[in-house]
């Protein structure tokens, strides 16, 4: 059975159905690879592999790697070698055969609304002090259009958060539009600072 959380973070997931997923023949096909310790080869396609070829496809990001040195990108170009030629075309055949360029061009766009409805990444999951009672924490999770859900925890789960977070009062928070904003901790050191000021020392 799939956890209830699972359920809401894809709840708006706009799936590509298999019949018109395109894989390597989308306009939005390209192949990567990330050298270790260097950068990432990345050659993006346009119209698919179907006016290439799938072999011709990866030659083209191996002869990308093989043409790259430390004249190009810039002055941050490295000079590789034919064996992460042969790796990279290795693996864009892998890349063209198993992705679905297609769904991850829907994911892309459902990630950039969320960006926007943001102003920034949002969060995947948050905990918080519940509004009804402060002792008690809740999770507000994120759809991938970034729509917020508060769902509860478990009493396990929350006897474990409250014995390693103390929960907001007076003394430590404030109230904040969304949940509390956690007052600062003086060190012992900007306390003593403080206190040498306040006395004139």
């Amino acid at each position: 059975m799939q956890h209830p959380v699972l359920d809401i973070l894809r709840s708006e997931a706009v799936e590509v159905p298999p019949n018109l997923e395109r894989g390597s023949n989308s306009p939005y096909a390209s192949v990567e690879y990330d050298i270790p310790d260097s950068h990432i080869h990345h050659v993006p396609l346009g119209a698919g592999s179907d006016r290439l070829g799938i072999e011709e496809a990866a030659e083209l990001l191996s002869e990308a790697i093989l043409s790259c040195n430390e004249t190009k990108h810039d002055g941050h170009g490295r000079t590789h070698t034919q064996e992460d030629a042969d790796k990279a075309y290795h693996s864009a055949i892998f890349q063209l055969l198993t992705r679905n360029y297609d769904q991850e061009w829907v994911d892309l766009q459902q990630k950039i609304r969320a960006f926007k409805r943001w102003g920034g990444h949002p969060p995947k999951v948050v905990l918080m002090p519940s509004e009804l009672d402060k002792q008690r924490w809740q999770m507000m999770v994120t759809t991938l259009e970034g729509t917020p859900h508060m769902t509860e925890i478990t009493d396990s789960a929350n006897e474990d958060l409250r014995s390693v977070i103390e929960a907001p009062n007076d003394t430590n928070s404030v109230k904040a539009p969304i949940g509390y904003y956690r007052k600062p901790h003086w060190t012992m050191n900007r306390r003593l600072a403080h206190l040498r000021n306040s006395n004139g020392y």
